[in-house]
């Protein structure tokens, strides 16, 4: 996933009021200094977690992979978007 995908579906998670689901493939580690989360299932492809997305954007902030800082644009679909 690219920075700007993650960072979307972070923004996206935030707006929903929801942590973010992320796969981890089997024999992958995360980067050194990824926030904690919360495993929530393992199988023989991978392990899934759950992450808080402020923590992942203040995460990627860190490393200087938001523009200016800043969120990336995210579009909204369901309910959330049918409300502007």
């Amino acid at each position: 996933m690219k920075p700007e995908e993650l960072g979307a579906a972070a923004v996206g998670a935030i707006l929903a009021g929801t942590d973010m689901t992320l796969h981890l493939p089997a024999g992958e580690k995360w980067p050194q200094g990824w926030p904690r989360g919360e495993l929530l299932s393992v199988t023989e492809r991978g392990k899934n977690y759950s992450f808080n997305p402020l923590k992942v954007l203040a995460f990627m902030q860190r490393l200087g992979k938001l523009n200016n800082g800043q969120a990336p644009n995210a579009s909204l679909s369901g309910p959330a978007a049918e409300s502007k």
